[in-house]
């Protein structure tokens, strides 16, 4: 009786032991870096004011005329396949844009942003929240291969862009990244394909 118990219950431990590293394996796989569009996106990040970790949701290409124009990935807390969800949810976020276009000059960028609010927003939340808009296109200069933007939102500084790390401004008007989501998530999103993408869905 002794020896069968002690048998169970060294396998019940070996089996408990077994699940757990898988379980755990799993988790680092999901973690792991990926390649989308021929850029090796990190698993997870953190941004600036923010000790909580932020994982890959989704990535994928933003095409153009059959052109690669960047590789955009979306950042969380914790993976959602809901746009809804990833809009609303609160704590730090990041949204990242490697550009693999010749160049994009500043002014195209700007109508470009300008497009995207526009037909996401409402007028009410356009007069909201248009000086903010505006200054946020504002902060972008031209843009060339292989530069990559950053845009975080952390509780303590508000939503930051940063390109090649290099800090261009900040945004500190509550509930800016989550208009600014609507351009990727919303509902004339800036194509179907990165949307999917960024949800997970690529």
């Amino acid at each position: 009786m002794l020896a069968n118990g002690f048998s169970l219950r060294s396998r019940g431990f070996v089996a408990t032991c077994v699940f757990t590293c898988l379980i755990l394996l799993l988790s680092a796989a999901g973690l792991r870096a990926r390649e989308v569009g021929g850029v090796e996106l990190p698993g997870q990040v953190r941004v600036e004011g923010s000790d909580v970790p932020l994982v890959l949701n989704g990535a994928g290409v933003r095409r153009k005329f059959f052109f690669s124009i960047y590789v955009g990935a979306l950042y969380l807390p914790r993976r959602t396949s809901d746009a809804a969800e990833a809009m609303s949810m609160p704590g730090p976020k990041r949204v990242s844009m490697t550009f693999t276009y010749h160049e994009i000059p500043a002014k195209k960028l700007a109508a470009a942003w300008r497009e995207g609010f526009e037909e996401n927003l409402d007028p009410p939340e356009w007069q909201h929240f248009g000086a903010s808009i505006r200054r946020f296109w504002s902060l972008f200069p031209t843009l060339r291969k292989g530069d990559v933007v950053t845009i975080d939102q952390s509780p303590e500084y508000g939503v930051v862009v940063r390109l090649n790390g290099r800090k261009l401004g900040r945004i500190g008007e509550p509930g800016f990244m989550s208009v600014l989501l609507r351009i990727w998530l919303g509902r004339a999103p800036v194509t179907a394909s990165l949307k999917r993408a960024m949800l997970g869905d690529g």
